[in-house]
């Protein structure tokens, strides 16, 4: 991912979005993505 080992300032930069909304937005996915592989059952054996 290019957007590997950046700061959240510079991905916000790269993106266009303020630091913040980095985080909030990397939060929301990690949370949707924990729900995902939850009901998925991965990780599970």
């Amino acid at each position: 991912l290019y957007l590997d080992e950046k700061s959240y300032n510079e991905i916000g930069e790269i993106i266009g979005i303020s630091k913040n909304n980095v985080g909030v937005k990397i939060s929301r996915i990690k949370e949707k993505l924990k729900i995902t592989l939850k009901n998925k059952n991965y990780g599970q054996g």
